[in-house]
């Protein structure tokens, strides 16, 4: 009788294991996700960015040269 109740038990504390192992798994998914969120986010903010000192260099480069004639 006794082995019973310690199977029970046991089938019982894998069920909690199984279950807190699905939610930890599911937690990570959402982290990676977030981190690859903002690493696209990141990459669209350099690309804009270095477009935009691209011109910027761009115009002070013609207004030096206007001002040195």
């Amino acid at each position: 009788m006794q082995m019973q109740a310690t199977l029970g038990e046991l089938k019982s504390d894998v069920k909690h294991l199984t279950a807190a192992s699905e939610k930890q798994g599911k937690k990570t998914d959402r982290i990676s996700h977030i981190i690859f969120a903002a690493g696209v986010v990141l990459t669209i903010l350099l690309a804009i960015g270095g477009f935009l000192l691209n011109k910027i260099w761009d115009g002070l480069v013609l207004a030096l040269k206007a001002a040195g004639h």
